[in-house]
């Protein structure tokens, strides 16, 4: 039964970080075109990438269940449904936090507009 339940949080977490993944990379991308010379695209892109990586690897590890469902199967398995959640809000406020306090992005960040920037994009997924 335990094992059902990790399982299924797990594969929760994983699918959760695949579709924040995807956010993060687009974001870095199109925030890094829009701050920074063609010279220096990459740069910013890297180091805010794995900035905002980082935050959204924390916030799932420190994820709760929101809703879980434990089934047993007619052959005397678990299965198990797990639902979590991550505030957007509170993602968002970290990614600035973190992209704020980088040594190496604080001449390219700009906190206000990467927050609006953000927002459009996630009001979007």
């Amino acid at each position: 039964m335990q094992n059902a339940r990790s399982a299924s949080f797990d594969a929760a977490k994983s699918m959760l970080m695949k579709r924040l993944g995807g956010f993060v990379v687009g974001l870095a991308t199109d925030y890094s075109r829009t701050m920074s010379g063609s010279a220096q695209q990459d740069k910013v892109q890297r180091a805010m990438e794995g900035e905002m990586n980082t935050v959204v690897q924390k916030m799932l590890n420190d994820s709760e269940k929101t809703c879980e469902k434990l089934y047993e199967t007619q052959s005397g398995t678990y299965q198990s449904h797990t639902a979590i959640r991550v505030s957007k809000k509170e993602m968002l406020d970290k990614m600035s936090t973190a992209l704020s306090d980088s040594e190496e992005l604080e001449i390219e960040f700009n906190r206000a507009q990467f927050r609006k920037f953000a927002e459009d994009r996630m009001a979007k997924i």
